[in-house]
């Protein structure tokens, strides 16, 4: 079975980001292409002539104009009558004398002389009488046409690109772009929001849960060169922390960073979709740059990504349930990668730069927004703060 994101990101791991976005941009240009041929206007041209030269109708056609002769003529036939006539003796009184007495003999004769004396007859005969004459017909002249429309540069192009790419094409058209943000404006889109669920919907700050070591400030939230950047810094600060014994309790950080969701604004379908974000996490000890899906709940939720320490760590978070996955994946932390996520009714599976580095049962079937974030879980070094989780773009699809 073709699997679209072997094809991009080839063997290895991890394959380079920027080999693995080249290949994905070569192959949008590609289709790009495809597609503007197949919708061209010669192109559709060139399609109806193949199908017409390549059905029964074109063969039966070219077969009737071949079998057409002279002789099985109703021009051979309306001559021989026409010859026969001009011997009757009314119609040779006619032609000597100019007698006209108005009988069927001689009107027919008359009809006749009118006809296969005009020049539009006499072609008709010229090419009766033609062996060649189906190179003058219309389905010779499809044929032709579409010979040479058959080897132009065009028509050429587009089944090179069918033969190699037509899975890959199909795996493309199979998805359609239902949220998008490359944050190239000055301020963050209103599908964003800064604050956690329950903030945007009961309380007027944000909070925090109760084990966490720092706070929320929107002012760590900054958009710089086309980059939307999550600043985690070392800043004395006051909020609200979760405790799910004693509620929300005023609290003080040493340590402040940002979060951005969508809740509220998109939600994900449940039954199929994929999540594809750009990003460069700093390689700072005890800072967490993590993704997740959730309905507004603790539960269920699905990890996108939570980089920490040179750990990839993800899962699936139902009930009191935690299936989790870990593998040490240190992500350089100079270059950009694309993490994904693709779930269906069967399996969500996670990829970085297409190559699959998880995969599990999906046992979630609710519509669910994103959350993005930052977070401390440990002693972290003064001098290599602040640190600033960036990311590039984000993509949401679904099927068409």
């Amino acid at each position: 079975m073709f699997n679209f994101y072997s094809f991009l990101s080839g063997a290895g791991f991890l394959p380079s980001t920027r080999r693995y976005e080249h290949k994905r941009f070569t192959v949008d240009q590609l289709h790009a292409r495809f597609h503007d041929i197949q919708s061209s206007e010669d192109f559709k041209r060139y399609m109806s002539l193949k199908t017409y030269v390549e059905s029964p109708e074109y063969t039966t056609d070219l077969e009737q104009i071949k079998r057409l002769t002279y002789r099985n003529s109703k021009e051979h036939l309306m001559e021989k009558r026409y010859r026969e006539l001009k011997k009757h003796k009314e119609v040779k009184a006619y032609i000597k004398k100019g007698e006209d007495n108005n009988t069927p003999v001689l009107n027919e004769f008359i009809s006749l002389y009118d006809e296969v004396r005009s020049s539009a007859f006499k072609q008709r005969v010229v090419y009766l009488k033609n062996r060649k004459k189906h190179k003058q017909s219309d389905p010779y002249k499809c044929r032709q046409e579409y010979r040479q429309r058959k080897r132009s540069a065009m028509v050429k192009q587009y089944f090179r690109l069918h033969k190699k790419y037509a899975a890959v094409f199909r795996e493309l058209e199979r998805w359609k772009i239902v949220f998008e943000d490359n944050f190239h404006e000055e301020k963050l889109a209103p599908h964003w929001n800064v604050k956690p669920f329950w903030s945007t919907c009961q309380l007027s700050e944000s909070y925090v849960q109760n084990m966490e070591e720092h706070g929320l400030d929107e002012q760590n939230i900054l958009l710089q060169g086309g980059v939307l950047n999550i600043v985690t810094k070392e800043a004395a600060n006051t909020g609200l922390a979760w405790d799910e014994k004693y509620g929300f309790l005023p609290s003080r950080f040493n340590y402040s960073t940002g979060i951005i969701n969508t809740a509220g604004h998109f939600q994900t379908k449940p039954k199929q979709g994929k999540i594809e974000i750009k990003l460069r996490v700093p390689a700072v000890t005890n800072i967490y740059h993590a993704c997740w899906l959730n309905c507004g709940k603790k539960t269920p939720a699905i990890s996108v990504f939570n980089f920490c320490n040179n750990k990839y760590e993800t899962g699936i978070y139902q009930d009191e349930y935690d299936d989790k996955i870990c593998r040490h994946i240190k992500l350089n932390p100079n270059r950009f990668y694309v993490i994904q996520l693709e779930w269906d009714e069967n399996y969500i599976t996670w990829r970085i730069n297409g190559k699959k580095v998880a995969q599990k049962p999906n046992t979630i079937d609710l519509p669910l927004y994103l959350n993005i974030t930052s977070g401390i879980v440990g002693k972290v070094r003064a001098s290599k703060l602040p640190a600033h989780f960036e990311v590039n773009w984000v993509k949401i699809f679904e099927t068409v």
